[in-house]
C-alpha cells in the first residue's frame, strides 16, 4: 500500500486467493480420503455384525444358517438350511456402502453356523472388504467371535 490509501492492491488480493485455494484443495483431498476410509471401516463393521446375526439365527432357529457370498456382485445372503433368505446385503454403487472388493476366504464362499452356534467350517475364516486401495479384514473363529484388522 502507498501512503495513506486504504485497501489492498490487486497483487495482495491475488496472493491471498492463491493461498486460500491451495488450502481448500488440500482440505478437500484429505476429506475425500477420510471418507473413503470411513466407508471401508463401516462395511467391515456391517460384515462383522452380519456374521454375528447369522450365528444368532442359527441358535434361535436350531438349524444350520449360512452367510453365502456372491463376490462377483459384492453381495451376500443369510440363508437357513431350508433355503429361506433371512437377509440380503449388497455393497454396490446404488447403496450407501459401495465397495470394490468382497472376498470370503472359505470353501464355497460361505460361512455356516450349526444349531449350537459353532462354525461348521473348522478354523479361522476371513472376509476382506475394500475400496480404492483400502482393505479391512474381518476374521472370526469357530465360536463366531469377530475381529477387524486394517490391511
Amino acid at each position: 500500500m502507498r501512503g495513506n490509501e486504504r485497501g489492498f492492491s490487486l497483487i495482495e488480493l491475488m496472493i491471498a486467493m492463491a493461498i486460500a485455494t491451495t488450502i481448500t484443495l488440500v482440505g478437500i483431498t484429505a476429506f475425500k480420503q477420510w471418507g473413503e476410509a470411513g466407508t471401508v471401516e463401516k462395511a467391515a463393521r456391517v460384515v462383522a455384525a452380519d456374521v454375528a446375526l447369522t450365528r444368532q439365527h442359527a441358535i434361535q432357529r436350531r438349524e444350520t444358517v449360512s452367510l453365502v457370498a456372491d463376490e462377483t456382485n459384492r453381495s451376500y445372503q443369510i440363508r437357513s438350511a431350508g433355503g429361506v433368505v433371512l437377509l440380503r446385503r449388497v455393497f454396490d454403487a446404488a447403496n450407501d456402502l459401495p465397495l470394490t472388493q468382497l472376498d470370503v476366504r472359505l470353501p464355497g464362499d460361505s460361512i455356516a453356523f450349526n444349531s449350537r452356534g459353532l462354525v461348521a467350517n473348522a478354523g479361522t475364516a476371513q472376509v476382506d472388504v475394500g475400496r480404492t486401495g483400502r482393505t479391512q479384514r474381518v476374521s472370526f473363529n469357530a465360536l463366531g467371535r469377530t475381529r477387524i484388522q486394517k490391511q
